[in-house]
């Protein structure tokens, strides 16, 4: 799995943003990621989320990051939407 997807997103104003990165992956190599964004100004947070997955490998990866704005989402995936992201990749 190496797509790589950069997500640029601006917010509105008001701060605070939530970000939740959840990556699952299961023999076979089924990669799943759930973003979920919640943003608002000032500041701005780089996120990287790096996923090498083989198959016949079991991980768990969980990923919290409260920042402010200008959020830079830069990861192995796919991305939808500025405020809500959901994606399913599979390899």
């Amino acid at each position: 799995m190496n797509t790589y997807t950069y997500a640029h997103t601006h917010a509105p104003t008001h701060a605070f943003t939530h970000t939740r990165t959840h990556t699952h992956m299961n023999t076979y190599t089924y990669v799943h990621t759930h973003t979920l964004l919640y943003m608002h100004s000032h500041t701005h947070a780089h996120i990287r989320t790096h996923t090498n997955a083989f198959a016949h490998t079991h991980a768990h990866l969980h990923t919290r990051t409260h920042a402010h704005t200008h959020t830079h989402l830069h990861m192995h995936s796919h991305i939808h939407a500025p405020t809500h992201a959901f994606t399913h990749t599979r390899t």
